[in-house]
C-alpha cells in the first residue's frame, strides 16, 4: 500500500534474467554452426558435437538461438 501502483510492476522488468545465456556465447554457438566444420550437420548431432568439444548445452536452446 505504501508503494502504491508501483508494487505491482516486478523489480526485475527490463533486466536480463541471471540463467539467460550471455550474447557472446550465442554469437559463439552461431558462429560455429556456419563454420565450414559444422554446416551440414543437424541441430541433434551439433549438439553432440559440442558436448565433445565441453560445451553443454541442451537441444532446445541450440534450437532457439540457431532460429532467432
Amino acid at each position: 500500500m505504501e508503494e502504491g501502483d508501483a508494487f505491482i510492476i516486478h523489480k526485475n522488468r527490463g533486466r536480463k534474467p541471471k540463467h539467460a545465456f550471455s550474447d557472446e556465447f550465442k554469437d559463439t554457438i552461431v558462429d560455429l554452426k556456419k563454420s565450414e566444420e559444422y554446416r551440414d550437420v543437424n541441430f541433434s548431432h551439433f549438439v553432440d558435437l559440442l558436448a565433445e568439444k565441453g560445451v553443454e548445452v541442451s537441444y532446445s536452446s541450440v534450437y532457439r538461438i540457431l532460429t532467432e
